[in-house]
């Protein structure tokens, strides 16, 4: 019975990992709300997950335990559900309050059911979605480049997934990148798992350069150079030595420059057909030219947009800084102070915060953003510690961990530009942190 529960398990996190990021499909639309199927994906789990433990509990196979840092974001979200009479429209504030109480929820349940799943089996889940979501960008390149044929992408030329923009999602790919890479270079396991690990890091990476984002490009750079220092730290800690690395770097580049080729020569298969057989390619799409156009237009970015409303969501916060709006609530007040009194949801979607930051200070109030901070400290920090603890006892376990935690605090980041803090597939990667974390306390340390 348990291995039957296990593998409903498995699935249902194969739906949430995989239908997370998509924003233009799959949709159903309720009072200006979008009911995205990853969430209600999301749903059936939490509540099948809660469901197993509260039986194991009613026969006392186990106790529900909360770690600390789980603690501090249940009152958070505790005290933004006590704010949702501050919100303009209160439909927004509660559908808000109670997403954020279910991200809870998901969370707390998962790391109670160590008995129930393999956190490496839900590892290679989640790396088994990035590369899905992967090839649909290099697919929707090649069939745009290569042929002509427009394939969900909203921006012509500029590769999307499903997601609304491109900056939308290499901020989805950025945690997988880096964790998945840590994972191609520095693990010691089999040659087809090893392959699998490289072709879709390399796949992601390319997929970051090639997606026309100057967001992709900076989150590529970035995944690099972390992935070069945290090579540097392991060697300083002297756990190299069972690494196959030179075999590892290999399938990374060989991967690396086979993709990037299929790439360039797509890409620019007019200009190449244009050289070889010219006025053949005259009228084909460039992707050297879109990539330029995109870069040339450094100064017509939403940049200063963007500023001028992180600072008018801090002055929201400094109104009064002990009360806040709850976390949905914030757009409407926005709205409300540009003369605009909302009726619906569609009515403050151009008013939301964009600085993630910003918006948790006006939305949880001073207490609540400093317990949030708090738990994004305190999980980085379980998760660097352990990691740590567990380069002696289980080698695959430590890395897997530090290259969440890297994920997670680059997620953190890159979304304070343009998305809002309660993007599915963050909470996704949190879970899955949680879990790793939780396992090495239980099985790899004294702790």
């Amino acid at each position: 019975m348990n291995s039957v529960i296990s593998y409903l398990i498995y699935f249902l996190f194969f739906l949430v990992f995989t239908l997370a990021p998509i924003d233009i499909a799959l949709n159903i639309k309720i009072s200006g709300f979008n009911l995205r199927l990853g969430f209600l994906a999301m749903v059936i789990l939490m509540v099948l997950l809660g469901t197993v433990i509260a039986k194991d509990i009613i026969l006392k196979k186990q106790k529900l335990t909360l770690p600390l840092y789980l603690i501090l974001l249940l009152v958070v979200a505790v005290i933004n559900l006590l704010f949702v009479p501050n919100s303009v429209y209160i439909p927004r504030g509660l559908v808000y309050a109670l997403t954020l109480l279910l991200f809870v929820f998901l969370i707390s349940f998962s790391v109670n059911t160590r008995e129930y799943i393999s956190l490496e089996k839900i590892v290679d889940i989640y790396v088994f979605s990035f590369l899905l979501h992967a090839l649909l960008g290099a697919v929707q390149f090649i069939l745009f480049y290569g042929f002509g044929i427009n394939f969900f992408m909203p921006q012509l030329g500029r590769i999307n997934g499903l997601t609304y923009e491109p900056s939308y999602y290499v901020t989805y790919l950025v945690p997988g990148t880096i964790l998945i890479t840590l994972m191609a270079l520095f693990l010691n396991e089999k040659r087809g798992r090893m392959i699998f690990y490289s072709l879709t890091a390399s796949l992601m990476l390319l997929v970051l350069i090639f997606s026309t984002s100057k967001l992709g490009i900076v989150e590529s750079v970035t995944v690099i150079l972390l992935a070069i220092l945290v090579g540097v730290f392991l060697k300083l800690f002297k756990v190299l030595k069972e690494v196959n690395l030179k075999r590892n770097v290999s399938y990374f580049v060989a991967f690396t420059v086979f993709f990037a080729a299929i790439f360039y020569v797509s890409g620019n298969i007019g200009s190449i057909v244009n050289f070889l057989f010219p006025g053949k390619g005259e009228e084909r799409i460039s992707y050297l030219e879109k990539a330029e156009k995109v870069l040339a237009s450094s100064k017509e970015t939403s940049f200063d947009m963007r500023l001028s409303q992180f600072k008018e969501t801090l002055g929201i916060a400094l109104e009064n800084p002990l009360l806040g709006k709850s976390l949905g609530g914030v757009a409407p007040y926005r709205a409300l102070k540009n003369g605009m009194n909302p009726k619906n949801n569609d009515d403050v979607k151009q008013f939301e915060g964009m600085n993630i930051f910003a918006e948790m200070l006006a939305g949880f109030g001073i207490i609540g953003f400093l317990l949030m901070l708090g738990f994004i400290i305190l999980i980085s920090y379980d998760g660097v510690r352990l990691g740590i603890k567990a380069l002696a006892s289980n080698y695959r376990v430590s890395i897997i961990l530090i290259g969440l935690v890297l994920g997670f605090l680059l997620e953190l980041f890159f979304l304070m530009f343009n998305q809002n803090v309660l993007r599915l597939y963050l909470w996704n990667h949190i879970t899955l942190l949680a879990l790793a974390i939780e396992k090495a306390r239980y099985e790899y340390t004294s702790d």
